[in-house]
């Protein structure tokens, strides 16, 4: 405010001003020329990190060394400039008119430059005997020596590096490429950290694009938070970003984080994201290892964010995905996982962690001799993962090593081989939606170890054989439907076998080619129908406790492993009694129901039919060997060749009402 010569005062109004107290600093500095044969095309770039254009009277650069070179500088420098002086003529850097042209070389045992405004030293590279030399860059490579940030001081050793490769260079007098960034952002300035993280760090949006080059690891004990609208490329097929610690990368759903190759300029956003190493080569999968979540110690969160074009083939396999979690929670959300070589998402020994509402596609799709691209890969894991979208890729989601994941709400489409596939787990499933994949539904290898129930969703597909072990129950709700894909198609019951349908909701055991229970879960349309013998049997092997089968079908099985083995029917129960009530045994080849050394097995108020063919070999709806005796009641036997087969030690007790049509 202002007072006047009676005291009178104005209004109070308050300016915000902004002091830098390094308003141009020495940025880059190629001490040993550009090649062997022009070791004295040296140069020296400054640069103007201020919001404001600065007038270069009354600066000064030069060596304290030796003062040579003695520069007084002219001209003005702009916001975020950058101001290149060449050594004797405008030659040493061919594609670039100097700002400056300068004499005087700089020798190459060290020396320091100073940078100074009216006698006020500004700004200073480091003492020669901070490094014996020149603390960075080369005489044998030609690699500049290039600055980290502006705003750190310029003394400072850790504040320098070399020249890394990337992003893009000028070209010398002999038009060759420049080790070095003339008139352009340091190569150095695009990494996270300069040194290894040693206390919590955001990543500003204000510096990005970011580059990784090798391994960028953040240290246990250290979060690392990347702000909305980063984007960080990695640079080679060993670039990888470890997280020991915790990673939260929260973007918004207008300003993506990007996880990507430096080939990219797309980056999957609205007008892309730029050409950072302006080069015309295009992205392709596996162009970069893998972010790497392992902290057990700590939960990561990535939100709205883009993660494409990594998931390296290693040999080792520490990678394979765009992105690897192990013995780690991590939350993503709202995001993108795409075009990786092998896996999008890879979870390694998780007990819990979201995977909610993202888009896992183009994963290893249409790669000659690849197969084991997959949108998410569950390993002794079991995560909540609802409402994300699975589309070309090979196989949408697969689990094995007792995962146990909910998985509700999520979309499948388009995969090549199969939407969901289960080995030895134990998922809990429901909502899920699956169209126009090379399978429809949820194929499972298992060996059951312990107590497990069905969902009702999508269709089971057992391919090969599974087993549900003694002491253990597999239970199968009202309303599912469990299809058998392939000849040799077996479920062995070692434990106990329920399948409680209800007469509104009946459980159906069928062929995967029967698409009028299940739709078109083999996805080829009419091109294929259900027939006897698709696929093999549920085996019963031993008394162990009672299963049953209540109001349930089984139909188009009965094939037998080889042409030399007899058919055993598709319920084939040996040295075990079962009970079957309300249910239909149809459509099987050779035999429906198998029994050898059944002595209680009970079927109630069931159907049991159309078992024949146009064939010599006679089929059997019910095939009694070895001491069977069950009982059968309330059951109709309808168009088979021969209802019921004795041999001379096997009966049964009709408890009424029973129908041979």
């Amino acid at each position: 405010k202002a007072t006047d010569t009676t005291s009178n005062q104005s209004s109070a109004v308050t300016k915000t001003a902004e002091a830098a107290t390094r308003p141009l600093v020495i940025n880059e500095i190629a001490w040993a020329g550009t090649s062997a044969s022009r070791s004295e095309d040296e140069w020296i770039e400054l640069h103007n990190p201020t919001g404001k254009s600065i007038t270069l009277t009354n600066w000064v650069l030069r060596s304290s060394t030796n003062n040579s070179p003695y520069i007084t500088l002219s001209g003005t420098l702009p916001s975020g400039g950058y101001f290149v002086l060449e050594r004797t003529n405008n030659d040493t850097i061919s594609d670039r008119i100097a700002d400056k042209i300068y004499t005087g070389s700089l020798v190459n045992t060290g020396e320091q430059l100073e940078l100074s405004h009216a006698s006020t030293t500004i700004d200073q590279s480091p003492t020669v005997g901070t490094c014996s030399g020149w603390c960075y860059g080369s005489d044998s490579s030609y690699t500049t020596m290039e600055r980290y940030l502006a705003s750190d001081s310029g003394t400072t050793t850790a504040n320098w590096g070399s020249f890394t490769g990337v992003p893009a260079n000028g070209k010398n007098a002999d038009n060759a490429a420049i080790s070095g960034t003339p008139g352009k952002r340091n190569g150095i300035n695009h990494n996270i950290s300069n040194t290894t993280l040693t206390a919590n760090t955001i990543v500003k949006r204000s510096r990005s694009p970011y580059i990784v080059s090798g391994d960028f690891i953040v240290p246990s004990g250290i979060t690392l938070t990347v702000e909305p609208g980063v984007v960080i490329k990695f640079n080679t097929a060993s670039a990888v970003f470890t997280v020991n610690g915790s990673l939260m990368a929260g973007g918004t759903g207008g300003e993506k984080i990007v996880f990507t190759s430096l080939n990219d300029d797309d980056c999957g956003i609205s007008g892309g994201c730029g050409d950072t190493n302006a080069t015309t080569t295009q992205p392709a999968a596996g162009d970069w290892a893998a972010i790497k979540i392992t902290s057990g110690a700590a939960s990561s969160t990535i939100n709205h964010a883009i993660i494409r074009y990594g998931g390296v083939e290693d040999a080792g396999a520490l990678y394979q995905a765009d992105l690897r979690i192990e013995n780690a929670s991590t939350t993503v959300k709202n995001s993108t996982v795409e075009k990786s070589k092998t896996y999008g998402i890879l979870i390694k020994n998780a007990s819990s962690g979201t995977i909610e509402n993202n888009t896992l596609r183009e994963n290893n799709r249409n790669i000659s001799g690849q197969t084991q691209g997959i949108g998410l890969v569950l390993s002794a894991s079991s995560p909540t993962i609802s409402n994300n979208t699975f589309s070309q890729n090979t196989k949408g989601l697969v689990m094995d090593s007792a995962s146990a994941p909910t998985v509700s709400g999520n979309t499948f489409s388009q995969n090549t081989v199969s939407a969901i596939e289960v080995s030895n787990s134990y998922p809990v499933f429901s909502g899920n939606t699956a169209s126009n994949n090379g399978n429809n539904g949820v194929i499972i290898q298992n060996s059951f170890t312990r107590d497990h129930a069905l969902s009702v969703d999508l269709p089971y597909v057992f391919g090969g054989q599974s087993t549900v072990q003694s002491d253990v129950t597999l239970t199968i709700p009202a309303s599912t439907v469990v299809k058998f894909s392939g000849t040799a198609a077996e479920l062995k019951v070692l434990g106990r076998f329920v399948a409680s349908g209800t007469a509104s909701g009946k459980v159906v055991f069928t062929s995967i080619k029967d698409d009028s229970f299940g739709g078109d879960t083999n996805g080829d349309g009419l091109s294929s129908s259900a027939a006897a013998g698709d696929w093999m049997r549920i085996s019963f092997l031993q008394n162990q406790a009672t299963s049953t089968l209540t109001h349930s079908t089984v139909r188009y099985g009965g094939e037998r492993p080889t042409v030399n083995d007899p058919f055993e029917g598709a319920l084939r129960i040996k040295d075990a009694s079962i009970e079957i009530r309300n249910s239909t045994i149809e459509h099987n080849d050779t035999v429906g129901i198998w029994m050898r050394h059944s002595t209680s097995t009970l079927i109630a108020d069931s159907i049991i039919q159309e078992h024949r063919d146009s064939t010599s070999e006679t089929f059997y709806g019910l095939f009694l060997t070895a001491s069977s005796t069950p009982t059968i009641g309330n059951t109709t036997f309808r168009l088979n060749e021969s209802h019921i087969f004795y041999d001379s030690t096997s009966t049964t007790t009709d408890s009424g009402g029973n129908v041979f049509e």
